[in-house]
């Protein structure tokens, strides 16, 4: 058992005892003279009289001096160390906390937000130890800085500073993270570790124990809000926008909550303008979905945003994403045909957003080939290995191609095949009937219901069978040969015909089954895969340019744009995004014109208010929990090594003394 001072300093201020006992030698050396007629009457009165005087003067400056000496005490703040462990004791003192500052901590108490609570417990642990601890504060989103040791005021500071983050960690991931890094710095210390947080289920295990040179405690935030309406997800229907189409907008929403929600407004903003209004009824704990239609009348990137009002937790309140209507899809052909080809320009000139060029394997416009969203091959007469690359090139940068074979007439059309891993079984060339159609096929869907029998399908004249078993079949043959399929090929698709265009296959390119099967295909090549991502995501985009002389590309945010980390391959610029962006909608422009743009959410994961009780957690008996309304310096100065706060016993003596010295004045007559 023992004494220690939380602070210690302060015990300077005895020596502030030194003016009531200067005060009483002065008032010694005062004296009054009173004259008497008769002093003979006096003489014994006079001997008793300056002695009771001297003792009161003396018990009145020491109840002075006890009074200075307790308040002092009392600020420099005794505990008593009932700790029976003298080594722990004895041993240097380090102090971490830990304060979750993930989204789930704007939930609310009856305290308050649940964050600002945290903050201010995190500064009520570090008052109840000494000035000389050194102290540690992380959150759930740490960097290195954040593993520095910190003076009282530097902790002070830091705290005000912690804000909301979508980047966090799990608890159970950064106490690994410190007590790695407090291994690595030990030298004889004691380190007691205070994590403060709502204790989600989803973002802890209550595993985490302890050592005998390791203390760990919990201070749980409970939360109020047990209820929340969250906006999980968006996705088109359709993967095709194009100018003046019905656009299909799919949205789930779900009730945390155990009471019903009936008339739910959900809006929808394009370009910050609202497209839509719905309401919406979810049953509790349930999930619904439901779809907005609109159409698109501009051209351009369209900023889109699902919003509902849901409180107090507000960060799944809205989706953003984004999608581009292009002002043109522009489309290379290469056809060694002696004849222009009538069914390519009746189908391309149908529609005012396609932009082509036809050329011939000896006169190819590379510039164009590259900045082009579709390549075309049909009747090639030679196919070069410059040619090969070409295409390679056009299907790693994500661009689509349609490939017509010419087996018989293309002697080295082999060298094509094999580079993209195309199976091609060669056959006659006699006339073979189509038979089905997989309408089931995203390329088919909703655009030949009103075909029913195979009388109407047209008769093909087909060099080959497709026969690669990673390719989805669009149109088979009695004999269940494939004559049309479409193949993924490294990032992008590939539209395979088994035979080429030419007058001998005229039925067929004027027949329905044709146009949709083109139309979709290439209009898929105006649209984007990824209408958002989270902030837990990784990921990276790839764009098109134009011209490539250019200054780098920028991402717009609302503290100013940045450059990102990226890379110039044949026209198409990669960019990297780690996982440090904010949910919201960031413009991407290269020089002073918006190009694209990418939409960024927030991670989901912290939607579900499902946490920790207090009785859940005292399961584990290698921690120590810790109310979260009884935390107080003088509570927790009672947890430390089992110390004992006594400073209010001398605020106590102080009153007593002071009534005392009251008492004497008033009633120890002269």
């Amino acid at each position: 058992m023992g004494i220690q001072f939380l602070y210690p300093s302060v015990l300077w201020a005895i020596s502030l005892i030194s003016i009531p006992i200067i005060i009483h030698l002065f008032n010694f050396r005062r004296y009054k003279t009173v004259y008497f007629s008769n002093v003979r009457y006096l003489e014994n009165v006079k001997k008793d009289t300056n002695a009771k005087k001297q003792w009161k003067e003396l018990l009145i400056l020491l109840i002075r001096i006890l009074i200075i000496i307790f308040l002092v005490l009392a600020f420099a703040q005794p505990n008593i160390i009932l700790s029976k462990d003298n080594k722990i004791n004895k041993t240097a003192i380090s102090v971490a906390v830990i304060v979750d500052n993930s989204l789930s901590m704007s939930g609310k108490s009856t305290e308050g937000v649940n964050i600002e609570i945290a903050k201010n417990k995190a500064y009520q642990i570090t008052q109840a130890y000494p000035n000389s601890t050194s102290f540690t504060l992380l959150t759930t989103n740490p960097n290195s800085s954040q593993f520095h040791y910190l003076t009282k005021g530097e902790f002070y500071h830091k705290i005000t500073n912690i804000q909301l983050s979508s980047f966090t960690k799990s608890i159970n991931t950064v106490y690994a993270m410190l007590k790695d890094n407090w291994y690595k710095n030990e030298n004889n210390t004691r380190l007691d570790i205070y994590i403060i947080s709502d204790f989600q289920k989803k973002d802890f295990q209550n595993t985490i124990g302890g050592n005998k040179n390791i203390r760990v405690f919990l201070v749980p935030i409970s939360s109020n809000s047990t209820k929340n309406i969250v906006l999980d997800t968006c996705y088109f229907l359709s993967p095709f926008h194009n100018l003046l189409d019905k656009q299909q907008l799919v949205y789930r929403i779900s009730n945390t909550s155990k009471k019903n929600i009936s008339n739910f407004p959900v809006q929808l903003f394009i370009n910050d303008s609202l497209k839509a209004i719905a309401t919406v009824n979810i049953s509790p704990q349930k999930s619904i979905t439901d779809t907005f239609s609109f159409y698109n009348h501009t051209k351009g990137i369209k900023k889109g945003m699902i919003k509902l009002d849901d409180f107090p937790i507000k960060f799944d309140n809205q989706l953003y994403f984004n999608y581009i209507i292009k002002r043109e899809i522009q489309i290379a052909i290469i056809d060694d045909s002696f004849n222009e080809n009538k069914y390519l320009k009746s189908l391309l000139n149908n529609d005012s957003v396609f932009n082509y060029q036809t050329f011939h394997t000896n006169n190819i416009d590379l510039q164009y080939i590259r900045q082009s969203d579709v390549l075309i091959l049909n009747k090639l007469s030679q196919i070069s290995s410059g040619l090969v690359d070409i295409v390679k090139t056009h299907l790693n940068n994500a661009h689509r191609l349609i490939l017509f074979n010419d087996f018989n007439k293309t002697t080295n059309s082999k060298i094509l095949l094999n580079a993209l891993n195309l199976r091609i079984e060669p056959n006659d060339t006699s006339a073979q009937q189509i038979a089905s159609i997989n309408k089931n096929a995203d390329l088919y869907k909703n655009s030949i219901e009103n075909l029913k029998g195979n009388e109407k399908y047209p008769t093909v004249f087909s060099n080959g069978n497709i026969l690669n078993r990673d390719a989805e079949f669009l149109i088979r043959t009695k004999q269940k040969h494939t004559l049309v399929a479409q193949i993924s090929r490294w990032k992008s698709q590939i539209l395979l015909f088994s035979f080429p265009i030419s007058d001998k296959n005229d039925a067929f390119f004027q027949h329905p089954i044709f146009i949709p099967l083109m139309y979709n295909f290439i209009n898929r090549s105006n649209s984007n895969n990824f209408i958002y991502h989270t902030t837990a995501d990784v990921f990276t985009h790839n764009i098109l340019l134009k011209d490539i002389t250019k200054k780098p590309l920028q991402i717009i945010r609302k503290e100013g744009s940045f450059i990102p980390r990226q890379q110039i391959t044949n026209n198409i610029c990669k960019i990297f995004f780690d996982n440090n962006l904010s949910s919201g909608f960031y413009p991407i422009k290269q020089e002073q014109e918006i190009i694209d743009a990418i939409s960024i959410n927030d991670n989901r994961k912290e939607s579900v208010p499902n946490f920790y009780n207090q009785e859940e957690l005292n399961q584990n008996k290698n921690i120590r929990i810790i109310n979260s309304t009884k935390v107080s310096s003088s509570a927790i100065q009672e947890i430390i090594q089992n110390q004992k706060p006594i400073w209010i016993y001398f605020i106590l003596g102080v009153f007593i003394l002071l009534l005392i010295e009251t008492i004497l004045l008033r009633y120890w007559k002269r």
